[in-house]
């Protein structure tokens, strides 16, 4: 009865061995997921942070861009004024002219 008792005292730690081991495979696997699923999180930030830095970029690209040419439309509409009133001072001069 005692030899029994051992032996089944052997058993239950034999398969409590084996459960705690497969309990700690388990758990290892649960930490290697885990530690997967943080860096593809940390990927994603980090690729997301790249799109919004890649975004900015080409928002003040445009905004330059757009600067240069409301700096270019200004020069034009500058040089339109100035030969308009050349043009302006041309024909005043020719209307005193033809009126002496």
């Amino acid at each position: 009865s005692t030899s029994r008792a051992v032996e089944r005292a052997g058993t239950a730690e034999s398969h409590l061995g084996s459960a705690a081991s497969e309990l700690a495979s388990e758990r290892a696997k649960a930490i290697a997921a885990a530690a997967t699923a943080e860096q593809a999180l940390r990927a994603e930030r980090g690729s997301r942070a790249a799109d919004v830095r890649a975004a900015d970029e080409f928002i003040r690209a445009l905004r330059l861009e757009g600067a240069a040419e409301v700096r270019k439309l200004k020069l034009e509409v500058a040089q339109m004024e100035e030969e308009t009133a050349s043009e302006l001072e041309a024909s005043r001069h020719a209307l005193a002219a033809a009126e002496a």
